[in-house]
Formats: C-alpha cells, sequence, structure tokens
C-alpha cells in the first residue's frame, strides 16, 4: 500500500479503536478541532482485542495504519487503550514523518497534573511505574 506522499492541511484525521469507545475520543477531538475532518475506523472484525495475542494486536493496528495512510490520513489517533499500549511503537515505525498518537501517555500526563496524583500514585505498582516514567521529575 502506497500513503499519500505530500502533506495536505485538508486531509482528514485517522482514528481508530477495537470497537465504538474510540467514538469518544473523535467528539472531543471535534469539540476542541471543529474544522478537521475525521475518519473513524471501529475494528467490529476483531473485537474485542482485550485477551488476544499481543503480535495479532500489533498486526490488526498495523493494517488499519495502513489503510489510513492510503486513504490519505495526515496524522493518527489510536483511540483504544489495549493497541495503544502494545502496538504504538509498532504503528509509529516505516512511518516517521505521520503524526501517532495513542490514548494513554496523554491520560497518564494529565492524571499527573492534579494535586490528588500524589497520594494516589504512592499505593498503586501500576501509577508507580506510570508516574515515574511520565513525570520522573515529580518523584
Amino acid at each position: 500500500m502506497t500513503a499519500v506522499s505530500q502533506y495536505d492541511p485538508d486531509a482528514p484525521i485517522g482514528v481508530f479503536d477495537s470497537g465504538l469507545g474510540g467514538l469518544t475520543v473523535v467528539s472531543q477531538m471535534l469539540r476542541l478541532l471543529p474544522r478537521e475532518r475525521i475518519l473513524f475506523v471501529a475494528d467490529q472484525a476483531h473485537v474485542p482485542y482485550g485477551g488476544r495475542d499481543l503480535s495479532a494486536v500489533r498486526g490488526f493496528a498495523c493494517g488499519i495504519r495502513e489503510g489510513m495512510l492510503v486513504a490519505g490520513c495526515k496524522a493518527i489517533v489510536m483511540a483504544c487503550n489495549i493497541s495503544s499500549a502494545t502496538a504504538l511503537d509498532a504503528v509509529q515505525a516505516n512511518h516517521p514523518n505521520t503524526l501517532v498518537l495513542g490514548v494513554i501517555e496523554p491520560g497518564a500526563r494529565a492524571s499527573l497534573a492534579t494535586p490528588r496524583c500524589t497520594d494516589t500514585c504512592s499505593t498503586s505498582p501500576l501509577l508507580v511505574t506510570t508516574h515515574h516514567r511520565f513525570a520522573p521529575s515529580r518523584s
């Protein structure tokens, strides 16, 4: 598959999820970026991604990326938690000039910006790891 070779500011932003939950991301994007066009893909053929082999999830995500690039998307948002956690690097690979965003890091950064995070992060091993990864200076 071949992607559009030149950046087009009028091209859509691609958003995908394993199901329909990603529409919440789309609604916020449209609220914040009302002039942007959005191409949304819900991978109903493979939903749910949970419980699947992680290499399969990476394959699904990379396949969707290729379809979005062929459709001319100027950027891609992985609105799926599982694919963001397991396939972000793979989706970013081979297309370094295309902006690809997952949903985990922005959510983690936003939660770390709240005052309550200090107390909560100290009691949860997962949140401690996230805290150290995304806000090491606040540790």
